[in-house]
């Protein structure tokens, strides 16, 4: 009976000493578990971090797409305001050479209507003196006819 014990405390301390290295390799995994249960909560941390800074950035670039259209949509309305003042002053122009060009068209005609009046008379003076001069004489001479 005492070998049997002896032999059951042997056996005890023996299972003891396994449970004590199970209980050991236990914890050692447990601290494992945890410290990559750290690291994973990081790494979801930062990939937290990195769909926000996509969010952002989509979020960024969908109001600078709006705000280029905003201003494509000024730049062609300037654009239109100045195309329209261009005709405007062109056709303004335009007017003012058309009714100089009328203007000075109406002086060269009454300076022609004064010069053909002019020449008109001219040629008027030059008939009467030719006239005058070719006036038969009761004598039957022609006066100038030397």
């Amino acid at each position: 009976e005492v070998q049997l014990r002896k032999n059951v405390e042997a056996e005890l301390t023996q299972n003891q000493e396994k449970i004590d290295e199970l209980e050991d390799q236990l914890d050692k995994e447990d601290g494992r578990a945890w410290y990559y249960q750290l690291q994973m909560q990081h790494l979801e941390g930062i990939i937290d971090d990195q769909e926000q800074m996509i969010l952002d950035f989509k979020n960024w670039n969908q109001e600078l797409l709006r705000e280029k259209e905003m201003l494509k949509r000024s730049l062609d309305s300037q654009m239109n305001e100045a195309v329209s003042a261009l005709n405007a002053v062109a056709s303004s122009a335009t007017l003012r050479k058309a009714e100089q060009f009328q203007a000075l068209s109406k002086a060269a005609a009454i300076e022609k209507d004064a010069m053909v009046q002019e020449a008109a008379g001219a040629v008027q003076a030059v008939i009467a003196v030719v006239r005058k001069t070719k006036e038969v004489k009761p004598n039957g001479s022609v006066h100038g006819d030397k």
